[in-house]
């Protein structure tokens, strides 16, 4: 989960630098605001492939994390039950 929360985090700071450079507020960028600072901030936003992914695969190894602490736990049960017999 806290890596869910992180992406999240720099997904959103991501973002709100882009938006730093709208001056109008208009949602696009005309010709006074593309600089090689928005540019590189543009690129840090649509380029984000790890973050896209980060909740599918977060999902599948918080889901398989889960399953093998599940079958530890159970196997730790049974291996109490065993010594007290």
């Amino acid at each position: 989960m806290a890596i869910q929360f992180y992406v999240f985090w720099i997904n959103r700071t991501y973002w709100e630098e882009l938006q730093a450079f709208d001056l109008n507020g208009d949602g696009s960028f005309s010709g006074a605001e593309r600089t090689p600072e928005q540019n590189k901030a543009m690129s840090k936003v649509v380029n984000d492939t790890g973050g896209a992914l980060a909740p599918i695969t977060g999902g599948i190894l918080c889901f398989v994390y889960f399953i093998v602490l599940y079958f530890l736990l159970k196997v730790s049960v049974w291996l109490k039950q065993i010594g007290e017999l």
